[in-house]
């Protein structure tokens, strides 16, 4: 008797990874609040979302509207 859990376990891997990813957000949030210095605020989220990506290269970026 099997059953594959496959989808079961891809699934709770997406929903860890994007809590993570909204936990760095929530993070990040804080700082750029808390902080006079935007650019610490956006380093700090580009930093939390690569080690949450697993990525090597990313880019966060602010717009600028008059």
């Amino acid at each position: 008797f099997m059953t594959d859990v496959t989808s079961s376990v891809l699934a709770a891997q997406a929903l860890e990874r994007q809590h993570r990813m909204l936990e760095a957000v929530r993070l990040s949030q804080g700082v750029f609040i808390e902080s006079k210095d935007r650019r610490q605020a956006f380093e700090r989220l580009l930093d939390s979302l690569l080690a949450v990506t697993d990525s090597e290269y990313g880019f966060v970026g602010e717009v600028f509207r008059e």
